[in-house]
């Protein structure tokens, strides 16, 4: 089994196949985190926001849109 996810890999030498595993299992575990965190903080945010939640929607989106602006802007003059 291993075998065949190294040759997908092109993994080539033998000393790069501890590497190889170690990355793929970082990003297994770093995406289980992902989705269960996720997860957590929007059902957070909808019991704490439940009766305001079309300005907090509406005010997020802002923050989102000025956010991604500011690192934008940010990015490209450095």
């Amino acid at each position: 089994m291993l075998k065949s996810v190294f040759q997908l890999l092109n993994v080539q030498k033998a000393e790069e196949e501890r590497p190889a595993l170690l990355l793929l299992g970082y990003g297994f575990f770093m995406g289980v985190f992902l989705a269960t965190y996720r997860v957590v903080v929007e059902t957070l945010f909808l019991d704490t926001q439940g009766e305001n939640l079309k300005e907090a929607f509406f005010i997020s989106g802002i923050l989102g849109v000025f956010s991604t602006g500011f690192f934008t802007i940010g990015v490209t003059y450095v």
